[in-house]
């Protein structure tokens, strides 16, 4: 007795360990209907196959229904969304409809590191990675799949020794000559097909199945919205409903339908595939040409929410090879008529003994275009929605092809097209034109260019522009994560190449002699260095961080495409610093540009910054403002941007070079030295105002700005007289005095 209580108590123990140790993955899906008891199979299933081979996991199933949901089950994805969105970890492994891939691949585990590469290989052809993968990752796998049919009524079809359709101008003969001869024999309320364009899921089927079933061969891709064979399919369907059918048949409610086809007076109706062989042929949907069908793919597939322990996600990676193995997959086929998308099935003798394997085999699957947005309801109604219009209201076919194109896919600028091979060819001029540049800026002849700059700061403010104009390119081909940081930073790194020699070489210039410009003079050219290091350190961080994401615009009736947001705001503040440091070198280069805007020694230069300048400021507020408020329209969004980058190059460039060469061309005319001798005359005449403004103890900083604004004299690098506080030399050199003490000073 001792011992058995002994054993017992062992046993009881064993127990005890096993249950705090297993692992429960919490298992959640939605049940549409109450009555389908597929979930407890393959759960229960699961459980019994866990403890048997000791893998010490469960599942605990929780199912969403109308019995103990409203809410929910109306819009599961979306209360799945919103889980896995907070980060949620209740919730396990998920079952979702088979076309939502898209919508979670940023929320669940990749499917590839969890799952036996056995399991992976057996799907690797066939539906299953059209449904499954979004880009490189595996995000979910098809448990089963429904597939679409056409049925067609045996009694009718026998009685005129007739085949079931394989094109759909069979279908319209048939259904014409069938309807002609029962009306004959007082058969007038024969209901000839039913199309499946009621205002749900199943019309999206329909379409995708119309336009794959008027490719060119078997092996061809879904025909495009542009091509001739999209517009035959949406011309067709129009045919078949005008020929032997009407608007109320094509849309009728797919809740009615079953009421009329019982009545046994139905000829074809397309649906996805029920065991009513007893009353129907069923058969792939005709095509435009024999041997071509199609078949839409519904069903549900299976997700792992990435949130939760690496521990949880390989024992859940454990349970899907379980449920995607062949014996489980047979075992759903054959006992709960859930279809498997292992293609193997259909082949296996005790399988092909309950069902019509060559129907199976011959069905030529396609997915829904699950891929298109993020969101595929929204695209689906969308969809679906022109396809009504076309079909029941007075639209063309390419007309309604056209808008189906415009929110297939998100628009760009492709570097192949006339917009493309315009933008490209007007950044390479420019680019050449300012490269060239080098020729004349270097050239004997005019030297006076490395007056203003030496050849490194030319170098680099030259090397500014080519970056500032490279910016189209971003612009070009579709829009990205990358694309969308380089939009940014390209053009203002450009910009500051541009200048920052200009802002060194007017704190250099100040017209009075002051401690700063003396140091700024003598390490110009590591300061620039050290100004573009920290451009490029910022640059580096906010490229590895990548805050900034490309995020479709869905605009009605309009082209697609993508913007650019920053969803965090600790992101935000990155550029808002960024900004802040680039206006406060624009407003001090604005601020020195009114300050010695009549300093005579530098009176050219002067003139040339000023022009370059203030252009500038116009064009980086409409660059701005058009980033800010963009327009819903795809081309004017682009083209603008691509505009204005490009007229801010070009503006720099004609300044720099020809501006300046024009202002001094013309400072060698008598008529400009009599100006700036006038311009100097009447300076003087204010000298002694000056004097005492400069001297007065209360002078405010805008008054002495605005007294340097007004003289003409040289800047302190000339002799800058000192009394108290300095006051400037009323001494006024030549023209080509100052040329050659500027080369000096340079």
């Amino acid at each position: 007795m001792n011992i058995k209580l002994f054993s017992l108590l062992i046993l009881l123990f064993f127990e005890f360990l096993n249950f705090c140790y297993s692992i429960t993955i919490e298992f959640i899906a939605s049940v549409y209907d109450v009555g389908d008891d597929f979930q407890e199979v393959i759960v229960s299933g699961f459980n019994r196959y866990s403890k048997e081979h000791n893998l010490d996991i469960e599942i605990h199933r929780t199912s969403l229904s109308s019995l103990n949901s409203t809410k929910h089950v109306n819009d599961y994805a979306a209360f799945i969304e919103a889980k896995l969105k907070k980060k949620n970890k209740d919730i396990d492994i998920i079952f979702i409809d088979n076309i939502y891939a898209n919508r979670f691949v940023d929320h669940v585990a990749d499917l590839s590191k969890y799952l036996s590469k056995d399991i992976i290989d057996s799907y690797s052809t066939g539906i299953a990675p059209k449904i499954g993968y979004v880009g490189e990752k595996l995000v979910t796998m098809p448990i089963f799949i429904d597939v679409g049919v056409l049925f067609s009524n045996k009694e009718l079809l026998d009685k005129y020794d007739r085949k079931p359709p394989k094109t759909w101008d069979e279908l319209i003969e048939t259904a014409d000559y069938i309807n002609k001869r029962e009306k004959e024999k007082g058969n007038t309320d024969m209901f000839k097909y039913f199309a499946g364009y009621s205002n749900n899921e199943l019309a999206t089927c329909s379409t995708v199945e119309l336009l794959y079933s008027f490719r060119d061969t078997i092996d061809s891709d879904i025909p495009n919205f542009k091509s001739n064979n999209a517009l035959r399919a949406l011309e067709k369907a129009k045919e078949i409903k005008e020929k032997i059918s009407s608007d109320e048949e094509f849309r009728l409610p797919e809740t009615e339908l079953f009421n009329v086809v019982f009545q046994g007076n139905t000829l074809f109706f397309r649906f996805f595939y029920l065991p009513f062989e007893f009353m129907f042929y069923v058969t792939p949907l005709p095509g435009e040409k024999e041997g071509i069908s199609a078949s839409c793919t519904g069903g549900q597939s299976i997700i792992i929410n990435n949130n939760i322990s690496e521990e949880k996600k390989i024992a859940a990676g454990k349970i899907i090879d379980y449920f995607l193995s062949n014996e489980s997959q047979k075992n759903y086929t054959l006992n709960n008529g859930k279809f498997s998308a292992l293609k193997e099935m259909y082949y296996d003798d005790e399988v092909c003994s309950k069902i019509d394997c060559n129907l199976f085999r011959n069905l030529q699957l396609v997915s829904r275009p699950i891929h298109v947005w993020r969101n595929y309801d929204e695209y689906s109604i969308k969809l679906r929605n022109y396809m009504f219009d076309y079909l029941f209201g007075d639209i063309t076919a390419k007309e309604t092809l056209q808008k189906m194109d415009n929110i297939a896919f998100i628009s760009s600028i492709d570097y192949s097209s006339d917009i493309g091979s315009v933008v490209i060819i007007i950044t390479a001029i420019l680019i050449i034109l300012i490269i060239s540049s080098i020729g004349i800026i270097f050239n004997k002849k005019y030297q006076y260019y490395l007056i203003m700059y030496n050849k490194t700061s030319w170098f680099i403010m030259l090397l500014g522009l080519c970056i500032l104009i490279s910016t189209n390119f971003t612009l070009l081909g579709q829009i990205n994560d990358f694309k969308c940081v380089s939009h940014i930073l390209i053009p203002i790194f450009g910009m500051s190449l541009f200048v920052y020699p200009t802002l060194i070489y007017e704190i250099i210039h100040f017209p009075e002699t002051n401690k700063y410009s003396e140091i700024v003079k003598k390490y110009k050219e590591y300061i620039i260095l050290g100004l573009i290091a920290i451009d490029v350190l910022y640059g580096i961080l906010i490229y590895s961080i990548s805050p900034y994401q490309a995020k479709p615009v869905y605009i009605e009736e309009e082209k697609n495409f993508n913007t650019c947001i920053i969803e965090s705001k600790p992101y935000l503040v990155l550029f808002i610093i960024m900004y802040v440091f680039k206006f406060l070198v624009t407003f001090a280069i604005a601020v020195l540009t009114f300050t010695e805007y009549n300093t005579g020694k530098i009176y050219n230069e002067m003139r040339t910054i000023t022009i370059y300048f203030y252009c500038n400021a116009l064009l980086i507020i409409l660059f701005i403002g058009i980033n800010i408020f963009s327009s819903n329209h795809f081309y004017i969004q682009y083209i603008l941007k691509i505009a204005t980058v490009s007229t801010i190059t070009f503006i720099n460039y004609i300044c720099i070079i020809w501006v300046r060469m024009y202002y001094e061309k013309s400072s060698n005319t008598g008529d400009e030295f009599n100006l700036k001798k006038n311009r100097h005359g009447a300076s003087s005449s204010l000298s002694n105002s000056q004097m005492s403004v400069s001297n007065n103890p209360k002078i405010t900083i805008i008054s002495k700005i605005i007294s340097y604004h007004n003289n003409t004299n040289s800047s302190n690098d000339n002799t800058l007289a000192k009394s108290g506080d300095k006051v400037f030399s009323s001494n006024y050199s030549t023209s080509q005095d100052f040329r050659s003490t500027s080369r000096l000073n340079n």
